[in-house]
């Protein structure tokens, strides 16, 4: 092999490495650890808390999910969801308890105030199912993916949005999400 063929084909595999290296990292977008303590909008009206100084729980599942916010004291108990794996409609449920109301199909956060669902571990995606809230106060939402909701065909959830907020909702901070 002459002198100037192996030059290209020296180039042509290091723009292919390259090129491959870039096409992984930019194919594979995760939520990163999230950081520091909230800022701008999120310090108003007292500031977004979630649920500091309340139980830390872990779950897998939305149905887990569910089950974290009805078992609470009051729909107002402060409480962190550690939330690792895949969120999905096959895995999540409607719970049904007096200090929450859920839906399946969804992830519900109705009435409810002094909550944070984070991401942990290998991360937190939610497939295919958003994240409602409604008529709730001082959520935070961090270091999570919510991706392919659809506003239609099957399965749908949360009318395609991936974070839908509606009603009378106060201090949310959604952070280091994909």
């Amino acid at each position: 092999m002459g002198r100037p063929v192996a030059l290209r084909l020296q180039a042509v595999l290091a723009t292919v490495t390259v090129g491959a290296a870039v096409g992984v990292a930019l194919a594979t977008p995760q939520a990163s650890a999230a950081v520091g303590s909230a800022t701008g909008y999120a310090t108003q009206n007292g500031g977004t808390t979630g649920g500091a100084g309340g139980q830390t729980v872990r779950a897998t599942t939305g149905t887990a999910i569910h089950a974290a916010l009805c078992g609470r004291a009051s729909s107002s108990t402060p409480i962190t969801i550690e939330v690792s794996g895949t969120i999905n409609h096959g895995n999540t449920s409607k719970v049904s308890g007096s200090s929450c109301n859920t839906a399946a199909g969804v992830i519900e956060l109705k009435q409810i105030s002094n909550v944070t669902i984070i991401g942990v571990g290998g991360g937190a995606v939610f497939d295919q199912l958003g994240i409602h809230i409604r008529d709730s106060s001082n959520i935070i939402i961090q270091n999570v993916t919510v991706r392919n909701v659809k506003k239609s065909g099957s399965p749908t959830s949360n009318g395609g949005d991936a974070i839908g907020m509606e009603s009378t909702v106060r201090n949310v901070w959604v952070d280091h999400v994909t």
